[in-house]
């Protein structure tokens, strides 16, 4: 499941994403922090900090997840592996390559080639392409 979720410089808890782990993609401006525990402290263990525009993620967390920060926060509940992306600048369609894009996508067929249009597709549109790369399909990767 995917929630969208505006955090408002308080911790919010998360439930019922399902999936064993939990995806996070800031889409607001300053850094969000994540935890599969409550009380989250800035720098505190257990913590990760996302910063903005970036895509990070908590194993284990078994559909919830507390978040802190502000600005709009989609998670996902998932069971595969959380490639994490992180970007030079803030927002939609900028600081990432395509290269960058291109080994992304490698390692997330290398790794769930089942979960893989999936990710490239949301990749696709986190740069602003309204079409895949050829190179991270899984039809083309076979023939490559």
């Amino acid at each position: 499941m995917i929630k969208t979720i505006n955090l408002k410089d308080s911790e919010v808890k998360v439930e019922e994403l399902g999936g064993d782990n939990t995806q996070i993609l800031n889409n607001g401006n300053g850094t969000v922090y994540a935890s599969k525990f409550p009380n989250i402290t800035v720098g505190g263990d257990n913590v990760i900090a996302i910063p903005p525009g970036a895509i990070d993620g908590l194993y284990g967390t078994h559909g919830t997840v507390h978040l802190l920060g502000t600005g709009s926060v989609e998670v996902r509940g998932v069971d595969q592996k959380i490639n994490a992306v992180r970007c030079g600048t803030v927002g939609r369609g900028s600081g990432i390559s395509s290269g960058y894009v291109d080994e992304k996508c490698a390692e997330a067929l290398d790794s769930a080639e089942e979960y893989a249009d999936s990710l490239n597709a949301e990749l696709a549109g986190y740069i602003g392409y309204e079409v895949l790369l050829p190179c991270c399909t899984a039809e083309n990767r076979k023939n490559q």
